[in-house]
């Protein structure tokens, strides 16, 4: 029992954008998104995700994602 309390808390959150362009982004695997920032919750990755589009407003919004750090779409399988 202990054992899965130590790994749930292991668990982290990466805020993740694609690679290259824009049009090629949704259908770029996850495990070839680059990491932009890194948080202990997935409300802290939320919330930065939603800072960042505010801040683009002058331009299209750059497509972002949260992902657990343990999700197994990273493993790039």
């Amino acid at each position: 029992m202990k054992l899965r309390h130590t790994a749930l808390a292991l668990v982290g959150w990466y805020l993740m954008v694609p690679p290259g362009r824009l049009a090629t982004a949704f259908y770029t695997p996850l495990s070839q998104w680059k990491v932009t920032g890194i948080f202990d919750s997935e409300v802290a990755c939320k919330k930065t995700q939603a800072a960042h589009q505010g801040f683009l407003y002058e331009r299209p919004p750059i497509p972002s994602t949260c992902i657990a750090s343990d999700d197994l779409r990273l493993k790039g399988k």
